[in-house]
């Protein structure tokens, strides 16, 4: 449940109270916060107009003064009534849920692939390569968990492009990509070795979270530039049209 969902549902914890307020902060995540609030607030006036309208009927069926028979009549029927509405409306927005949100980490990523180990030569000494080593070791057997507990380790400087992208890779591939978020968006700002690629994972990441105007900007570079990701980025981009 993400947090627009928690906030509409008044499930929202302390810390992620102050999480959304700190992502309103932001003009994009404030503008698909507010299209969400619109949408919940005419399914709750449909479904207050609807149910309104029929009592209204059935006040009109009853003239004069009502017996008690009839009072409890239509207080069944006002609760059947309210019931039948509060279905209709989460089958609405559940239907609604599943054909437009669309799980594009589960279809689209594919964790990077590891072709190189980086010379580690001239580095602070053997405390950094091994964490490093290891880190990989993991990685490219696909044990995820235990390649960010290494990468973790890692604080030399000098190494922070390569331990950020495959760290945040890893986390990906665990469906975390709430955690994969800030170590991708350091990659993008900086001129490294994975700029283009961290561009591609970050929007995926985005769309984990339900920040598609965030992802959008991303990937309408991607659309235009030859490569591995153009492809790719105009089916999602077609599919969000």
């Amino acid at each position: 449940m993400n947090l627009f969902e928690k906030y509409f549902q008044g499930k929202l914890r302390p810390e992620e109270q102050q999480e959304l307020a700190e992502k309103r902060q932001d003009p994009n995540f404030e503008a698909e916060f507010q299209s969400y609030q619109q949408a919940f607030r005419a399914i709750q006036q449909q479904g207050e107009t609807a149910l309104k309208a029929r009592l209204q009927a059935k006040e009109r069926q009853l003239s004069g003064h009502p017996t008690k028979h009839q009072t409890r009549q239509l207080a069944r029927r006002i609760l059947q009534i309210a019931a039948v509405l509060l279905v209709s409306l989460l089958t609405i927005t559940l239907w609604n849920r599943t054909h437009s949100e669309k799980d594009y980490l589960s279809d689209y990523f594919t964790p990077a692939f590891n072709t190189t180990l980086p010379n580690l030569r001239g580095n602070s000494g053997q405390d950094i390569a091994p964490p490093l080593q290891a880190a990989l070791n993991a990685y490219n057997q696909k044990d995820y968990t235990t390649a960010i507990l290494h990468f973790q380790k890692i604080q030399a400087d000098s190494l922070q492009d390569i331990v950020h992208f495959y760290q945040a890779n890893a986390h990906l591939a665990l469906a975390n990509s709430a955690e994969a978020i800030p170590l991708l968006q350091k990659l993008i700002t900086d001129d490294n070795d994975y700029r283009y690629q961290s561009r591609w994972y970050l929007a995926l990441a985005y769309l984990d979270q339900g920040r598609v105007s965030l992802a959008k900007d991303l990937l309408e570079p991607l659309r235009g530039q030859t490569g591995s990701y153009q492809k790719k980025a105009s089916q999602i981009l077609s599919s969000l049209e």
